[in-house]
């Protein structure tokens, strides 16, 4: 039987990544995003080149906030799903954290700190389920690549980002900036479920097909010498979860921000002149080395 056009929209939908790459990147420039598909970096491990699917970059001039994306997409079909296997989130896994960029008006050079947010309301909360590892249904299923390392790569392209957020006040012209860093990997509509736990080890309920959920990482990186920035959790979505999701990220003033960025409001209201001293409240505290031990979470499991 001939191939009709509605097998070929099929395809693109469930097995074409260069499809989904572009539906994601006009999502972002729809959503105010300056979106860069199809670059290339250097393995930060190996040296070598590597290719990215996209990487995406917003500035609210008015909160002087910044978020940068590194989004990998990889097409799954409904029969060959991603399974996320969830549990209970920890309270050392509940937190994420922020680079704070300025210029010190004594000498003109560029400084920074890592703020953290701990188990406080409300971007990764406690006890709500988190992904710790990622399976194939079923295990044999053939692809090009598997989910972990479309993570892995995710992961990789965040470095240069996390660079970027390192001197993002220079490059925006502002007193101060707040970056946040996001890996985020998107699949096919009908393609993502989640296996809920409970902390005793029990199924939960029966697997759900789901638009959105996390990972936790726990992936530490090097912000300059002496500083290191950690990102908790990379985001998980299908097509229609990361329209959601933009929707929500492109408005300033949305709960999605002030789950992001609510504790540098302390900071924002200070002086100018005063932020380098100001502090955030309670939670939240600056990180300029590495986190103490009793803070310092497992590495989750992609394999």
């Amino acid at each position: 039987m001939p191939v009709t056009a509605e097998d070929i929209a099929a395809y693109l939908d469930a097995q074409d990544d260069f499809d989904l790459e572009l539906f994601v990147h006009r999502t972002l420039v729809r959503s105010g995003f300056r979106s860069e598909h199809a670059g290339a970096y250097s393995d930060p491990v190996t040296g070598r080149p590597q290719r990215f699917d996209i990487r995406a970059r917003r500035f609210f001039s008015a909160t002087r906030r910044q978020i940068l994306l590194a989004v990998e997409c990889q097409t799954l079909s409904a029969e060959c799903p991603l399974l996320v296997s969830r549990v209970p989130r920890s309270a050392q896994e509940a937190y994420h954290e922020v680079v704070r960029s300025w210029q010190a008006q004594e000498t003109g050079e560029d400084a920074v700190e890592v703020l953290r947010w701990e188990r406080g309301p409300e971007l990764y909360p406690e006890n709500v389920q988190v992904g710790r590892k990622l399976a194939r249904i079923p295990k044999d299923s053939g692809t090009e690549s598997s989910p972990q390392e479309q993570c892995s790569r995710a992961l990789m392209s965040a470095t240069d980002l996390v660079g970027e957020a390192d001197r993002a006040s220079r490059e925006q012209g502002t007193l101060d900036c707040y970056t946040l860093v996001l890996p985020v990997m998107v699949v096919s509509d009908g393609a993502l479920w989640a296996m809920d736990y409970t902390e005793s080890g029990q199924r939960a309920r029966s697997a759900l097909q789901v638009q959105a959920t996390e990972v936790y990482l726990g992936r530490e990186y090097e912000l300059r010498p002496g500083y290191r920035y950690r990102i908790s959790h990379l985001h998980l979505f299908t097509r229609e979860g990361i329209s959601h999701f933009l929707a929500k990220l492109a408005e300033p003033r949305s709960e999605l921000h002030e789950q992001m960025f609510q504790f540098t409001t302390l900071q924002e209201q200070a002086r100018p002149a005063d932020r380098s001293t100001a502090r955030p409240r309670r939670r939240a505290r600056s990180v300029e080395n590495n986190p103490p031990a009793d803070l310092a979470p497992a590495a989750s499991k992609l394999s």
